[in-house]
């Protein structure tokens, strides 16, 4: 039995947009992934699998509890949900938050108060736990949003885009918590970042507008979809990208992508010298789930 299912999601909004159109997923224990652009249906997606935003269609099952049905109220009790924006109380502090959230859960005070110490403790912000929550920084919250999501003990994780908006130290930092907090549970999160998803994730699914394009082992999507390096030249303003030794380009604007598997390094060089092609930057990229997106839809994960 799956820890978290989700059959057949569509949401359709007022005014007939529909940001999910038939989503499947299934979560066993581990760190899975979300990989889309911003309007991909990631959030959306989410938000149903929580028990936050009610499908239009389809079911969300909890180790086999009807997550929108006559379970609701035991499913909900094993999920932790941690959106891009917790809805603290900036007048409170750290730990009283945290309370507070354990209290919503229908946990007893003492159980509250007990959790969310420990919580505070492994992710290094007891010595903060009296600061309004409003004075944190941007990487304390997201370290205490991360706590509230797992203040009542959930067998699943949901995080929506936990390291977006973070410097790469802070980014680093709060994986590092998340991967200690996890231990055998089930992590679900979403994010635009291919790298932090080849990195965090066991297995990813790819989103395009509303729908799963693929899905699988990360490094197993990049060796299917793509097999080399690229090159990729910066042209100047108004230059139209060459087809150079048979090697047709993706063209994103004014930057090319010529594959390696097509033409080596020297080719391009010389062939835009000798063709006096003005260009600003030229360098080679190795393969990333970044560049299996654009494979798939024709369009890049991140402008």
């Amino acid at each position: 039995m799956a820890i978290l299912e989700a059959r057949e999601l569509v949401k359709i909004y007022p005014g007939g947009v529909k940001a999910v159109d038939g989503i499947s997923l299934v979560f066993e224990r581990g760190i899975y992934s979300i990989m889309g652009p911003n309007g991909s249906g990631k959030s959306t997606t989410l938000s149903m699998c929580s028990g936050v935003l009610k499908p239009t269609k389809g079911r969300v099952y909890v180790l086999g509890l009807d997550l929108w049905g006559k379970d609701w109220i035991e499913a909900r009790r094993h999920i932790g949900f941690a959106p891009q924006d917790m809805p603290f109380n900036p007048k409170l502090s750290a730990l009283d938050n945290l309370i507070w959230f354990g209290l919503l859960r229908n946990m007893s005070l003492m159980e509250c108060r007990t959790s969310a110490k420990k919580l505070l403790m492994s992710v290094d912000l007891y010595e903060s736990r009296n600061m309004l929550v409003g004075k944190l920084s941007g990487g304390m919250r997201r370290r205490l949003t991360i706590a509230s999501a797992l203040i009542h003990n959930p067998d699943v994780i949901i995080l929506d885009e936990p390291g977006s908006g973070l410097d790469p130290k802070a980014k680093e930092d709060l994986w590092m918590y998340i991967q200690e907090l996890v231990e055998d549970r089930t992590l679900i999160f979403s994010s635009h970042d291919a790298r932090e998803v080849e990195r965090f994730s066991k297995w990813t699914y790819i989103f395009h507008r509303g729908r799963v394009v693929a899905e699988g082992e990360p490094r197993k999507l990049i060796e299917e979809y793509v097999k080399h390096p690229y090159i990729s030249v910066w042209f100047a303003k108004d230059v139209i990208p060459p087809e150079i030794n048979g090697s047709r380009p993706l063209v994103f604007g004014s930057i090319a992508w010529y594959s390696l598997e097509d033409v080596d390094l020297p080719d391009v060089i010389s062939y835009l010298r000798e063709n006096k092609m003005p260009f600003k930057r030229i360098e080679i990229i190795e393969p990333s789930l970044n560049e299996v997106f654009i494979r798939l839809t024709g369009e890049r994960l991140m402008e």
